[in-house]
């Protein structure tokens, strides 16, 4: 039975290891190897079970699933961190990312003007003070409250259009002085930087919206049936849609250098300036995209949340991909994804930043 129970945790505490480190890896080389992270929160549960198998059974096997997740402390920590709340400082501001969906369409792809209205009184009640969006197209049935709400709540506003329907759009209390796209091949992604005047300081926001998987609505629904056990075809279904991710990753690796080079460009440790980096990923925490970017930046989430967060939760997918990272001279508060509006398929995230005086 020992030796049994030893076949278990050994397997076990591996995979917490790979899933979790894999994702340094890239995934231009490594292909399907580095899109292990999707498979942690699995053997981070495993491990759980694991812990509590040898505690029960044989307290001599605790050392394998103890030492495994001390050595996974940094992937753990960043799949369900766990921190109270801080009391935030006088003079901090509040700075909000959020994929919209096209102003709050349903997932079976339904929109009317109220849910517009939803949407945008949300962000303007929201009391942010810099609001990075996504997937927010400026015009049709949504204009009319954007002139009466968001546009009368925000001083300045300002976007970058990219190829076809991309764009970053930001809304701001503080004055938006220039912007600039960052380039990179993509046809309907954008990523975006926008100068900001704070109070007399210099504060280079960037706004993201890395390349979507490519799965179409079909395979979303396959994907989710899946997840629920409802497919008997789990194998041909599983290569297809982790196919798509494989080769999206592979589109946001040179995405996400991008904008990792303009950052070290212009850092404040540079000699440059704060900087606060916003968006959709389209990528989880555990991920060579999120690790390039978020690489000497602070995760505003994981240094501040409770939980996983998950800010994307349709067709059986339960993710965090939006995030807000800062320069280090920067510090965050009580960030968090809310989940108490659901008009897209994604949810805001949200939190304090004090910058550096």
């Amino acid at each position: 039975m020992r030796k049994i129970l030893l076949a278990i945790h050994i397997p076990v505490a591996l995979g917490l290891l790979v899933t979790g480190y894999a994702p340094y890896l890239d995934p231009r080389t490594y292909g399907m190897t580095a899109l292990a992270g999707y498979a942690f929160p699995v053997f981070l549960m495993l491990s759980v079970l694991s812990l509590a198998m040898a505690t029960l059974t044989c307290k001599k096997h605790l050392i394998i699933p103890v030492a495994a997740l001390i050595a996974a402390y940094k992937p753990v920590t960043l799949y369900i961190p766990y921190h109270s709340t801080q009391e935030v400082p006088e003079g901090a501001i509040t700075v909000m990312s959020y994929n919209t969906h096209s102003w709050g369409t349903s997932g079976d792809g339904t929109h009317t003007a109220d849910d517009g209205q939803t949407v945008i009184r949300y962000i303007a009640d929201s009391n942010a003070d810099i609001v990075c969006l996504q997937e927010s197209y400026i015009g049709g049935t949504v204009k009319p409250y954007l002139d009466s709400i968001l546009n009368a709540a925000y001083g300045h506003h300002d976007m970058i259009k990219g190829s076809q329907d991309a764009q970053a759009t930001l809304y701001s209390r503080f004055p938006i002085t220039r912007k600039q796209r960052i380039e990179y091949e993509s046809k309907g992604n954008i990523s975006a930087a926008f100068w900001l005047d704070i109070n007399g300081k210099e504060v280079i926001v960037i706004n993201n919206h890395l390349e979507t998987t490519g799965l179409s609505i079909e395979e979303r629904n396959k994907f989710s049936d899946m997840m629920h056990g409802k497919n008997d075809t789990i194998h041909t279904i599983s290569r297809t849609i982790f196919g798509k991710l494989l080769e999206a990753t592979r589109i946001r690796v040179p995405q996400a250098k991008a904008v990792a080079a303009f950052i070290s460009e212009h850092r404040h440790d540079n000699g440059g300036t704060p900087i606060i980096v916003c968006g959709d990923f389209n990528d989880i925490p555990h991920s060579y995209v999120y690790n390039t970017i978020a690489k000497n930046l602070t995760d505003c989430y994981r240094n501040t949340a409770t939980g996983p967060g998950y800010s994307f939760s349709h067709y059986g997918m339960r993710v965090r991909i939006d995030n807000v990272l800062c320069t280090p001279d920067i510090t965050p508060y009580n960030f968090k994804v809310d989940h108490s509006i659901a008009m897209s398929d994604h949810y805001p995230i949200i939190g304090q930043l004090l910058l550096p005086q």
